[in-house]
């Protein structure tokens, strides 16, 4: 926060900083990402109980959402610095509306809790990212691109570890 602060009129070295911790938040993430989010249904029932297997499947879901919500959390603090406040309050208002409204019609429509989670999940994950990109258009750099790329590493990753666990079928 301090560092954002005191960056935040020098546009090179803030971009800088915000790029060097974007890299840095997805290389310590990505892993353990990949690893819940193909064996969730498998490492919650080991660690807690034959009981826990559907808990281990919202864990499957939710994942990219929790990763999106890692790599932003680090640059929320972005809105006081740079004094955009009513920016943060038309995203959480926005956040809450979109997601609590997928939600509600997912479930209503789908029939199931797992669907309900997944339409949460896409919409609160392009939520996320949209405001990603906006925290760094704030500090100078557009990375979008940057952005694509790490969630097509990441279910990269995933799709080969369903591959190892499930078996390759094409």
């Amino acid at each position: 926060f301090e560092r954002i602060s005191r960056l935040k009129d020098d546009k090179v070295e803030s971009a800088k900083l915000s790029h060097e911790l974007f890299t840095f938040l997805v290389a310590i993430a990505i892993f353990p990402v990949v690893i819940f989010a193909v064996w969730g249904d498998t490492i919650a029932p080991l660690l807690l109980g034959d009981q826990w297997h559907e808990a281990g499947v919202y864990i499957q879901i939710t994942i990219p959402f929790y990763f999106a919500m890692f790599l932003t959390s680090a640059f929320s603090s972005a809105f006081e610095s740079y004094q955009k406040l009513y920016i943060q309050l038309a995203y959480n208002a926005t956040f809450l509306v979109l997601t609590s409204l997928a939600m509600y019609l997912a479930y209503y429509y789908g029939g199931n809790t797992r669907t309900a989670l997944v339409w949460f999940v896409m919409v609160g994950t392009a939520l996320r990212v949209g405001i990603l990109n906006y925290f760094f258009v704030l500090f100078g750099k557009n990375i979008i691109a940057k952005t694509i790329f790490a969630m097509l590493i990441t279910g990269f990753l995933i799709w080969l570890g369903f591959g190892i666990k499930e078996g390759f079928s094409f």
